[in-house]
This record gives C-alpha cells, structure tokens and sequence, in this order.
C-alpha cells in the first residue's frame, strides 16, 4: 500500500502565555490573525500548531510529533519578545559552544518588509531550545526531520491596535515568500 501523495507544506508554531501578567502570547495572537477572519491570510499548505506549553521537554516533543505526523517541509515556530518591537527573524541558535543556523536566505526572505528585522540572538529560554533541537534535528538527519527541508524561529513582538496589522501583513508575506523554499 503506497502512503498518500501530500502536498508540501509549512508547520508554524506558537506558545502559550508563560508569565502571571500575560493575558495572552503575541505569537498565538499573531496566528489567530493569520488564521480566522474574514480572510485567511495564511497560504492553503500551513499547518497550525498553536498555543505550546512553555515547557523545554514537551514542546519540542509535541513539535516532532506534528512534524512526524504531517511532514511539513518548513517549520517556523513562532514565539513571544516582550522586549522587540519588531517581527524578529532569528538566524541562529546556541547550546553551550555550538551555533547552528536556519537553512533559509532570511536576507532575501524579509526583503522590503517594514516591520521585520534579522536577529543573532534566539535567547536563552525555551524559544532557542526549541529552535535548536529543529535545526540538530535536520543536521544530523533525524528520523522525524527527514521531511525538512529548513526551519526558522520568529520572534514576535507585543501586538497592540498600532502594530497588529502591519506585522500580521509583513508575516503574511514572508510565509508566501517560502513557497519556492518547500521540499516536493
């Protein structure tokens, strides 16, 4: 029996809030933008995985299994920067002395948008853990990774009245721009 003949897709994650004073994580906030509405802006091969536990261990697990169970070739996981005014695109994440890197052009991915910038610095919390373990993951040819093709952590900022839309549209955008990024 052949498996079924699946489309190539882009898994984007989000978390859940993880602090006494957050009503909610700008990352699952941001999701909700893209995906309800009146018009869906999120393109026809995304998969949603929102709200993660901020939890070193189950994130990543509940991650390899989406990624396992629907074989996305791109993982954008999304989290929240209290701290960005921006829609940050992280280049790298660390573990100890190691860096490793997104496999996107990033440069040419976030080209023109306004509200969006590149970044060296993932963290030190569970949004640069999760990030490394993705892209350990396609280095070393993981079993689960072997349908990756790249992986990318966003960092999203607080989203008020003033920004929501405009880092929405520059999101929007750059989840179009991976199209020719995807693995068939």
């Amino acid at each position: 029996m052949n498996a079924p003949v699946t489309q190539p897709t882009v898994l984007i994650t989000s978390f859940q809030p993880w602090l006494s004073h957050q009503a909610e994580n700008s990352s699952d906030v941001l999701l909700g933008l893209i995906e309800d509405g009146d018009e869906r802006r999120c393109p026809e091969d995304c998969i949603l995985l929102r709200k993660l536990p901020v939890n070193f261990v189950t994130a990543p697990q509940l991650v390899w299994q989406a990624v396992e169970r629907d074989r996305p070739s791109i993982v954008v996981s999304c989290g929240m920067a209290e701290g960005r005014s921006l829609l940050t695109m992280e280049q790298f994440a660390r573990r100890g002395d190691k860096t490793l890197g997104t496999q996107l052009p990033l440069e040419q991915l976030i080209a023109g948008l306004p509200h969006t910038k590149i970044s060296d610095n993932a963290g030190d919390f569970v949004c640069n853990s999760l990030y490394f373990d993705l892209l350990d993951g396609i280095a070393h040819g993981q079993a689960e990774a072997k349908s990756l093709g790249a992986a990318v952590f966003v960092h999203v900022p607080v989203l008020d009245d003033e920004n929501r839309l405009a880092i929405a549209a520059d999101f929007t955008t750059f989840l179009g721009r991976l199209k020719p990024f995807l693995k068939s």
